[in-house]
């Protein structure tokens, strides 16, 4: 049996916003679709503590997005504490903080997601490189991948060889890899739904199939919904091209 998500109130946060509510998911006991349908239901229930996650996330967006980048050391750092509170936000508002662990689960030990950010991340001695070795591809922005301790990590390239990357560009791709870390994290892994993940109108051989393409959309249309700046986000081909080809 796959125990269905669902949405419950939390009792203890109720001194701060008496509407709000969590995502009660377990760790890899759900069909995707499920986690699909209740992440859409639990994003139209907007209340005071998921506003001010979206409004955090749009600041972070607009100061970024006006900054020049740069191989600076000072400023790599500045771009990674404030991409770590990005995902924050991101989390609290579509997951109720599920991958990070933040809100009702900031005290129970909770948070299954671990952020990597770094420049070239993917190139031979940095972290990622044995993932890059793995994909087989020329390219890759990011990569989502569980570890050993049960935790899914998230790799985030921020520079295309020399040339830093573009903020938006970088949140684009933790919104990409967010998508696959929700399912990464909670979908059943048993024989028969590793087999039944592997099909295209699920998630495919590569994770992006039918219902990631469908989580990454309504991510994306979501937050091109918060702020005339966030229009253009994830705009064009981007989804659509991982979910024919990957």
């Amino acid at each position: 049996m796959h125990p269905v998500p669902k949405i419950e109130p939390q009792p203890d946060a109720i001194a701060v916003d008496p509407d709000f509510r969590s995502l009660n998911l377990t760790r890899v006991s759900h069909q995707p679709k499920d986690i699909l349908d209740v992440v859409k239901q639990f994003t139209r229930q907007i209340n005071n503590t998921r506003l001010l996650y979206k409004e955090v996330f749009v600041v972070i967006y607009k100061i970024w997005t006006r900054m020049e980048m740069s191989d600076d050391q000072g400023r790599f750092d500045d771009l990674t504490r404030h991409l770590n509170i990005a995902m924050k936000t991101l989390d609290g508002f579509f997951f109720g903080g599920l991958l990070t662990g933040i809100g009702p689960f900031s005290d129970r030990g909770g948070g299954v997601t671990v952020l990597k950010t770094a420049n070239n991340i993917f190139a031979e001695g940095q972290i990622g490189h044995a993932l890059f070795l793995r994909t087989g591809l020329a390219a890759i922005r990011g990569l989502t991948a569980p570890t050993l301790d049960g935790k899914t990590f998230i790799y985030i390239d921020t520079s295309r060889g020399d040339i830093p990357k573009s903020m938006k560009d970088i949140l684009e791709t933790l919104v990409h890899e967010m998508a696959h870390a929700i399912y990464l994290s909670f979908s059943c892994r048993c024989a028969r739904c590793q087999y039944d993940s592997g099909r295209s109108e699920v998630l495919g051989q590569q994770g992006h199939g039918r219902l990631w393409k469908e989580m990454a959309e309504h991510m994306r249309d979501t937050i091109q919904s918060w702020d005339c700046h966030l229009e253009d986000f994830l705009d064009g081909d981007k989804i659509e091209w991982h979910h024919i080809n990957r």
